[in-house]
C-alpha cells in the first residue's frame, strides 16, 4: 500500500474579510448543503480580540461562477435555446450603480417584439431567483417552444445563472 500526500492546488479565494476581525487565524469547520445553499461556518480568532468568534457564510450552488461586466458595461449572447415556461428567472448581482438587462432574439438574432432591450427596465439588486421583465410584463408563455437566443446587457454585475421555469 502506497500512501501519499494530497497537495492541494493553490486557487483564488472564495470568501474574503472585511472586516478587521476576520484578518487573524480563520479555520473553516464545516461546509453543508441546505435548501439550495452552500453554508459554511468557520471560527476567528484576532490578536485585538480577546474571545474568538464563530461565523456563518451562505452562498447559493450557483454562485462561484459568473459572466461579469465593469463599470462600463458589457454584453454577451446566449447560443440558441429552446423556451420553456413561462418567466425567465436570474441569479445576478449588481453593485448600487450596476445593472441588468435581457433581450430576447429570434434565430437570426433579431430582438422578439416587445422583447428588446429597450423594454426591458434596468434590474438591479442581489437575488437569486429573480424574474426579467419586459414593458409587456413577465409572461413567455406565448414563446413557448421556440428556438430563442438571449443577449445579456450588464453594467457593474454579474449573472450567476438564469433558467426558463
Amino acid at each position: 500500500m502506497e500512501r501519499r500526500l494530497h497537495q492541494p492546488v493553490r486557487r483564488e479565494a472564495a470568501i474574503f474579510t472585511e472586516h478587521p476581525w476576520e484578518t487573524g487565524i480563520t479555520a473553516y469547520n464545516t461546509v453543508a448543503l441546505d435548501q439550495g445553499r452552500f453554508k459554511i461556518w468557520y471560527a476567528t480568532d484576532d490578536q485585538y480580540i480577546d474571545n474568538p468568534m464563530l461565523h456563518g457564510y451562505a452562498e447559493s450552488t450557483d454562485g462561484f461562477v459568473s459572466v461579469n461586466a465593469g463599470f462600463a458595461g458589457g454584453e454577451f449572447l446566449t447560443k440558441p435555446l429552446v423556451l420553456k415556461g413561462g418567466e425567465l428567472e436570474l441569479n445576478y448581482s449588481t453593485s448600487a450603480v450596476g445593472s441588468v438587462r435581457v433581450e430576447i432574439q429570434d434565430a437570426h438574432n433579431r430582438a422578439l417584439p416587445g422583447y428588446g432591450l429597450d423594454e426591458c427596465p434596468e434590474i438591479f439588486g442581489d437575488q437569486i431567483e429573480g424574474v426579467a421583465r419586459w414593458s409587456g410584463g413577465t409572461d413567455l408563455s406565448s414563446l413557448a417552444g421556440q428556438s430563442v437566443r438571449l443577449r445579456f446587457a450588464l453594467k457593474d454585475a454579474d449573472i450567476y445563472a438564469f433558467r426558463f421555469r
